[in-house]
């Protein structure tokens, strides 16, 4: 019953309704992409399309947005969450980089607070040999945040493994870790057990 909205400021909305389709339909997303779409998996597709043709959910590609922007979009959709990909690519005034994502981190906690939107901000890491958890360009993110979710690969060498989704901050709740497993082909997370994983 909420109205969403997706802000991508690197990628197409074509990728991104080819990701959700591949999620919702259960179809593989290489089939999709390459266009080797059987019979059934048309009707499985058609049957999606259906069932979220009541559903709100709308896709902006956003690149050069600043806060302004997204603030009159998500206005204009009367949006009750927001998703943007990635936080670092936004405009903001400023010369240096850490005063840049300083003051959109800052923008974006006032539309959250004045609008009554749930803002979920995708955000790259420092790079590990600098810190190891802080949010890239600026600590303000991590001051403005009221949850902060850290994703990591179990094994770095292998990228089909586990994930691990770390809760680094909760205002309101416990931190903790939980074990994700990816479905590739259908662009998908579930939570699972890492040691029947191991035992595999």
């Amino acid at each position: 019953g909420r109205r969403v909205g997706f802000f991508s400021l690197e990628t197409s909305a074509r990728k991104l309704a080819d990701r959700v389709v591949a999620q919702r339909a259960r179809v593989e997303l290489s089939k999709i992409k390459h266009k080797e779409l059987t019979e059934h998996d048309f009707g499985d597709v058609a049957a999606v399309g259906g069932a979220t043709s009541r559903m709100c959910f709308g896709i902006t590609e956003a690149a050069g947005f600043g806060v302004p922007e997204l603030r009159a979009v998500t206005l204009a959709n009367r949006y009750d969450v927001i998703f943007i990909d990635y936080v670092q690519l936004l405009k903001a005034e400023g010369r240096e980089r850490w005063e840049i994502v300083t003051k959109i981190s800052m923008e974006l906690h006032t539309m959250a607070q004045q609008l009554g939107v749930a803002v979920i901000a995708l955000s790259q890491l420092t790079p590990p040999d600098k810190s190891r958890d802080d949010l890239r360009e600026s600590r303000q993110l991590k001051q403005d945040a009221d949850v902060i979710l850290l994703m990591s690969l179990d094994d770095p060498e292998e990228n089909d493994g586990l994930r691990w989704l770390a809760v680094a901050k909760n205002k309101d709740g416990p931190l903790g870790r939980i074990c994700l497993k990816f479905d590739a082909a259908h662009m998908e997370f579930t939570a699972t057990d890492s040691r029947a994983w191991h035992r595999r």
